[in-house]
């Protein structure tokens, strides 16, 4: 998530979604810049409601025009697809939040199989 007090916007982050291309384009404004973590990256914006947007009050910036963006289902659910088959998840620290991302030999189909199916049981976060 990225504020930029000085021109009034704020980019709240979604998954899979060019949130990186676009805090690349928008690191070199002053504001604030949460990452380092997926949970400060991708806030969800009752947080931003509850904890950012008191703070900034309290600096008396004035209320952000937030945007983000949004990408097509299936493109967005390939796009998670490849990330989590990644030979380098393969070969995370075993029993690690990013090694339990890891779907192995599982084909496309089967992984969206799996998301579409609210009763599977899935390792790690779904596709939101």
């Amino acid at each position: 998530m990225i504020i930029l007090p000085s021109s009034g916007l704020g980019f709240i982050s979604i998954t899979k979604c060019a949130s990186t291309t676009i805090e690349g384009t928008l690191k070199n404004h002053k504001g604030i810049i949460m990452g380092g973590t997926a949970g400060l990256k991708h806030m969800r914006y009752r947080h931003v409601e509850e904890f950012i947007l008191p703070l900034l009050k309290i600096y008396r910036a004035q209320r952000p025009h937030f945007f983000a963006v949004v990408r097509h289902p299936a493109a967005r659910m390939l796009s998670w697809y490849n990330f989590r088959t990644r030979d380098n998840i393969a070969h995370a620290r075993p029993n690690s939040r990013r090694a339990s991302r890891y779907l192995g030999t599982m084909s496309l189909e089967e992984f969206v199989e799996q998301e579409l199916d609210p009763s599977a049981k899935v390792d790690g976060p779904r596709v939101q």
